[in-house]
């Protein structure tokens, strides 16, 4: 990949990570990009995985400022499920072929998308009560094998991980996609580390995506905290049905 293939790659990058620390996706697009610029299908997922870790810090520095979260030490305890899973998935990366779980993925995605269009209220307003221990424990369990997928490919693990928060924990849109960035710091840095000592991560490519990333993730961040949770919604239910129609094209054809 030359000089104005990287520049092309980070100019992208700071437009989609913009929308992106708030609805996820960003693998859908970067991934295919960097692969269709020549790099091997696992140094694309390494070298968007690296810089996803600088996305979802810069975005979840700008969100602990502005959004306080419920339950914090529950949702801090989502760190160990998180990395966890995410060792198991980037593990998979270099073991397995893709097309079966994206297309779970996908399905699944599209069908949390079309409920939350029919709950029309949820994620706007917070939940009556915080979420009780069994929820808490719930969202746990989920939360692992949810993460395996975030490690071994990521493409609609935040949208994931957002409507997990919103429909266990009862947080609102933008209290999860908050919660949903601090949580992918783990996730991508435990992801990170193992591909970088099998060295298939390409820093030339990866260190000025990460730049780019870190650029976006704090505009888009702000504008999601200025907008508040009904405009979040609607992005996000927009994004992760257009996320998961790509997923499925891709896949099956």
């Amino acid at each position: 990949m030359d000089l104005w293939e990287k520049g092309l790659v980070a100019a992208c990058g700071l437009v989609i990570s913009i929308f992106s620390v708030s609805v996820g996706g960003t693998a859908l697009v970067m991934v295919p990009l960097l692969i269709f610029l020549g790099l091997d299908p696992r140094t694309a997922v390494a070298s968007n995985r690296f810089a996803i870790l600088f996305l979802s810090t810069s975005g979840a520095l700008t969100f602990m400022r502005s959004v306080p979260l419920p339950r914090p030490r529950a949702i801090a305890a989502h760190v160990v499920p998180v990395a966890g899973g995410a060792f198991l998935g980037a593990t998979l990366v270099m073991m397995t072929a893709q097309g079966t779980i994206k297309l779970v993925v996908a399905v699944a995605t599209i069908a949390v998308a079309l409920l939350l269009l029919l709950k029309r209220d949820i994620g706007v307003e917070p939940a009556a009560r915080p979420a009780g221990r069994g929820r808490v424990l719930l969202s746990l369990a989920l939360v692992f094998p949810l993460s395996i997928y975030g490690g071994y490919f990521g493409g609609g693990y935040a949208a994931l991980l957002t409507y997990l928060l919103v429909f266990v924990l009862g947080l609102t849109f933008l209290q999860a996609v908050a919660a949903t960035r601090m949580l992918s710091v783990p996730m991508a840095a435990t992801a990170s580390i193992l591909l970088g000592l099998k060295g298939v991560i390409d820093f030339s490519v990866a260190i000025p995506l990460a730049a780019a990333y870190i650029i976006g993730g704090r505009i888009g961040a702000g504008l999601a905290v200025r907008k508040g949770n009904r405009w979040v919604k609607t992005l996000f239910v927009l994004a992760a049905i257009a996320m998961s129609l790509r997923l499925l094209i891709t896949t099956l054809w």
